[in-house]
């Protein structure tokens, strides 16, 4: 029982004092309701048992981006109001009570100070926005992945607690990789194309070839260093099949990329680069059947002279989502150029346009209905070129810590299967940031944040033995 005068209890009410005045401000007793009735009592879960609501928000992850976008409040289902909106403002708000309460720690996080700084610049950005309502979801968005973080670091100590969470993390897979094959052979009945893109329980496939291409590199070296029998490994082997199959039938190119160069830098990290010819023969085979396909998809790059990406002529590829692979490039470097345009002459080149603007009010604005298609634009855009540098700044001292942990640990199983995929998947994450956005996408951007965690917490926890 929480007596009245307990720090829990006390939490409990400075973040339920946090999520009603965002109803107030938000100007919704929709919002209020809602946190009563079902949000509330989570509040309980995360003071009295943090652990728990961590494993739950774990399983959330892959739920997030479609299963609960369609619950809304005011009738918006793609604005603040939705439960997506409203899980943010709850994890939020617990995070700044915890915060408060001197529940949690920043100096135990290695990020925890350096990610502060680019979320301030995102607020900043409201200084400069036309549309402060978007920067300030945006700020949410960005703000809640930082804060599972924060809540990992700083309540996972014990070795098999940590390990029971990656082991959910891994398990959980199964629900949108049979979501998946239902798509496959259901919907699509085994025919790849990109207009019938599955997208397993996420929001489309490109989100879900992201999440494909990161679960891969895990289950991966979890496979490769199974301490199981010969039956456990095999049944590892033909789990990781069935996850390329879905990666092939998601026809996404940056997932395959994101796979490739992680799993490819996992190898050479462990010294196994007789398994990345495995690997890279075994996603050969897969794609033989596929061949016509995939040259449609592939091989206009290397037909198609320099010059005609930089041309503004964009009529003959402009087909929504269903251009092949000029067009898809060609439209990246003409929405880049484009935004590029915007800041430089009708917005501020130091501090942005505002975070989370491009995409649904300025594009439709300049009648370029289409998402930026690249992290490092996307941020260059939204908060100027001060915060693209240090967003820049943050990425390269993710990866520095990532290294630093693998350096330290020496050789264990928890470095092999644990802390250098998530070397390998940064490492990956830095290239495709170039051509996705894959940090707008709630459920990856999560799992991104999770697997740092449990990183960091496998490094202190194998340091401190």
């Amino acid at each position: 029982m929480l007596e009245l005068n307990s720090k829990a209890f006390q939490s409990c009410f400075i973040a339920f004092l946090i999520s009603f005045f965002s109803s107030i401000f938000f100007n919704s007793t929709h919002l209020f309701v809602l946190i009563v009735i079902i949000i509330a009592p989570l509040f309980l879960l995360l003071f009295v048992k943090p652990i728990k609501f961590i494993f739950l928000l774990v399983i959330l992850s892959i739920f997030i981006e479609v299963s609960f976008q369609q619950i809304s409040f005011l009738g918006d289902a793609e604005g603040f109001l939705n439960f997506n909106g409203i899980i943010n403002i709850f994890i939020i708000g617990c995070t700044l009570s915890l915060l408060v309460l001197k529940k949690i720690n920043l100096s135990k996080s290695s990020l925890g100070r350096s990610f502060l700084l680019y979320l301030g610049i995102v607020l900043l950005s409201i200084i400069t926005s036309s549309n402060w309502f978007l920067t300030i979801k945006s700020f949410f968005r960005i703000a809640t992945g930082f804060c599972i973080y924060l809540l990992i670091t700083n309540n996972f100590k014990r070795e098999k607690d940590i390990e029971r969470l990656y082991k959910l993390l891994l398990l959980i897979t199964i629900i949108p990789i049979c979501a998946g094959l239902f798509q496959i052979v259901i919907i699509n009945k085994f025919h790849l194309s990109q207009a019938l893109r599955i997208s397993g329980t996420f929001k489309n496939g490109q989100s879900y070839s992201m999440y494909l291409g990161i679960i891969s590199t895990l289950v991966f070296a979890r496979v490769l260093f199974s301490k199981g029998s010969l039956l456990k490994k095999l049944f590892g082997w033909i789990y990781l099949i069935i996850i390329f199959i879905n990666l092939l039938f998601s026809s996404t190119r940056i997932g395959w990329g994101t796979a490739i160069c992680a799993i490819g830098l996992y190898c050479i990290f462990v010294k196994r680069k007789i398994y990345l010819l495995g690997f890279l023969v075994m996603v050969l085979m897969l794609s033989l059947p596929f061949y016509s396909q995939l040259t449609t998809y592939f091989s206009g790059y290397l037909t198609t002279p320099f010059k005609s990406y930089l041309s503004s002529d964009v009529s003959n590829y402009y087909k929504g989502s269903n251009y092949e692979s000029v067009g898809s490039l060609h439209i990246r470097v003409y929405v880049w150029r484009n935004m590029v345009d915007y800041l430089m002459t009708k917005s501020n080149p130091l501090l942005g346009s505002g975070s989370g603007t491009w995409f649904g009010y300025i594009s439709e604005k300049l009648r370029i209905p289409l998402a930026s298609h690249s992290d490092y634009v996307e941020v260059i855009f939204g908060v100027g070129i001060i915060g693209f540098i240090v967003y820049i700044l943050f990425r390269i001292q993710q990866l520095r810590i990532l290294i630093k942990f693998s350096k330290n640990m020496g050789s264990s199983y928890y470095k092999n299967t644990t802390v250098l995929p998530a070397t390998a998947i940064y490492f990956a994450l830095l290239f495709t940031s170039i051509t996705e956005v894959w940090q707008s996408y709630v459920g990856i951007y999560w799992t991104a944040w999770i697997v740092f965690g449990l990183a960091e917490c496998y490094y202190r926890s194998q340091v401190k033995q």
